[in-house]
């Protein structure tokens, strides 16, 4: 029955003809390969060192996709968010008629303080005039204007509050969503440094294989070692050849004389 190599006989085979070996002293490693042929061993030798730099250029492709990929996603999911807030409260801008709830506001009091402000000064001017002139055909126009600017106040202060449609039962829903727009934001500027980051860290990890010397074509083979191996197949024909003589004159001492 035919003995046939499967992958241990053929890998041990290749450990035979193949030798890879790390020198310490000078950080290099040495491929040494093995072959019939100085032709055959050139091309081997070539090809392994092709199958080498394919294997560091998989492997650095794939560390890269892992980082990378998944800041990659980070980043994508950050500006969906982003998005997302954007439109929500620019719908919530336009559904409530709001720009800047807070300028709005300030505004709004700052109408009604000057206001104030005027009504005090009409609201003396009256009083003036009741105490000097209480009959003055003009008490009754500066009462209606101070009543008219009383209502003005109160129309302006009706603005921020007191009302289910004031600003300031709308300030919640506006600042929860700026807190989110201005949140989500701030997601995006670390998913994008995280981005950033993660590129140099697999830049900064690559591996690199660099050829010190290209596979020459043998001068002259190193194996066989044809002395060597002469000397030993006549070593060992010698000791077969004196066995073998020791035999046959032992047989003849003991043989029976007729």
């Amino acid at each position: 029955m035919l003995h046939r190599p499967g992958h241990e006989g053929l890998f041990r085979y290749y450990s035979t003809m193949v030798d890879v070996a790390m020198d310490h002293e000078t950080g290099l490693v040495v491929l040494k390969v093995k072959a019939f042929a100085p032709g055959d061993a050139q091309h081997l030798n070539q090809q392994l060192l092709g199958l080498g730099e394919d294997l560091v250029n998989v492997l650095n492709a794939r560390a890269e996709g892992k980082q990378v990929a998944e800041a990659e996603r980070r980043v994508g999911a950050a500006e969906a968010r982003v998005q997302k807030a954007r439109a929500a409260l620019g719908a919530y801008r336009n559904s409530e008629a709001l720009i800047d709830p807070a300028r709005q506001a300030q505004g709004a009091l700052e109408v009604a303080n000057r206001l104030v402000a005027e009504q005090a000064s009409v609201q003396a001017q009256l009083d003036q005039m009741r105490e000097a002139t209480p009959r003055n055909p003009a008490i009754p126009a500066l009462q209606e204007r101070v009543a008219a600017i009383g209502r003005a106040i109160a129309a302006q202060n009706g603005r921020v509050t007191g009302t289910s449609g004031g600003i300031a039962s709308k300030m919640a829903g506006y600042e929860r969503l700026a807190q989110e727009q201005d949140f989500a934001a701030q997601n995006l500027n670390v998913a994008n440094a995280a981005l950033e980051q993660a590129r140099v860290e697999t830049l900064r990890q690559q591996y690199y294989l660099e050829r010190v010397v290209d596979p020459a074509l043998p001068d002259e083979p190193a194996l066989p070692h044809r002395l060597k191996i002469v000397l030993t197949v006549l070593g060992a024909s010698l000791c077969l050849y004196f066995v073998a003589w020791m035999f046959i004159v032992g047989i003849l001492e003991h043989a029976p004389e007729d």
